[in-house]
């Protein structure tokens, strides 16, 4: 859920410059549920005993430009966590993983495309000692490349953002991750809009272990997630989008499926 809510951020002003001395607040709910995953052959199972895995993911994003070309942000997500099967009920709840990074703007070609890089700083605000456990509690680094534009002819007023990017997590068994995503939208009416996303993950570790319990514990797993969004703009300041996301497929992951609202203030 961390991953999905990070994409999301960056998807939601489609890797355009803040504006010098300009900002950007998100503001967030991510809903996700699952009672199968895939295990390391791909094979979809469903949990033993009526198992089934809930998260509600409750994120604020800040950016702010420094510059034409640099953008500061930080995140910080509350999490809630629940695993209920027979005989068996588990939840957990705390504020999650915060992400504090830069963004630098490379080049633009006529204003109407733009090539970036973004580093950030991922620090763990809880400890393990509920289950099912929030994340890794582990500090870590992402390095991410972005590049985004949208159409002046053509298809007028379309736009796209591709993303490439690794995260590495400060222990032993990391995991180490990498992960690209893609995202292409249009205006539907003056107000209005839609975009579809495909995004891929491979996480590498020494632990190959699963838990369905604690899918937040996998280390090593595979994963593509495709959603739908829809956006409306309020004024032309604010805007809401809501997005429809399922997992389509992967390896030692759970098959989720869930909506996130988000509204975006930019001042």
């Amino acid at each position: 859920m961390f991953i999905t809510g990070t994409l999301l951020y960056a998807h939601a002003y489609a890797g355009f410059p803040i504006g010098k001395f300009r900002h950007v607040v998100v503001v967030s709910y991510i809903y996700g549920t699952t009672n199968k995953a895939w295990d390391s052959t791909g094979t979809l199972k469903e949990f033993s005993n009526n198992g089934r895995f809930t998260s509600n993911f409750f994120s604020t994003y800040f950016g702010y430009g420094l510059t034409r070309k640099v953008d500061i942000f930080v995140s910080l997500p509350f999490v809630s966590n629940a695993y209920r099967e027979t005989n068996l009920a588990q939840a957990n709840s705390g504020f999650g993983d915060l992400n504090v990074g830069m963004t630098y703007y490379i080049e633009h070609f006529d204003y109407s495309k733009y090539v970036s890089i973004s580093v950030a700083l991922i620090a763990p605000m809880y400890t393990n000692n509920l289950k099912p456990y929030i994340g890794y509690a582990e500090s870590g680094v992402e390095g991410k490349f972005n590049f985004s534009g949208y159409s002046k002819s053509g298809w007028k007023n379309t736009y796209y953002d591709l993303q490439f990017g690794g995260r590495r997590y400060n222990t032993y068994l990391g995991p180490t991750q990498v992960f690209a995503s893609g995202l292409f939208g249009f205006p539907t009416g003056y107000r209005t809009g839609m975009n579809f996303q495909v995004e891929w993950l491979k996480s590498f570790s020494n632990d190959k272990s699963f838990n369905a319990i604690d899918l937040q514990l996998n280390r090593d797993f595979t994963y593509v997630k495709g959603g739908i969004n829809f956006s409306y703009r309020i004024n032309p300041n604010a805007s809401l989008y809501f997005n429809i996301y399922s997992f389509l497929t992967g390896k030692n992951t759970g098959q989720s499926t869930g909506a996130s609202l988000s509204t975006i203030f930019k001042f």
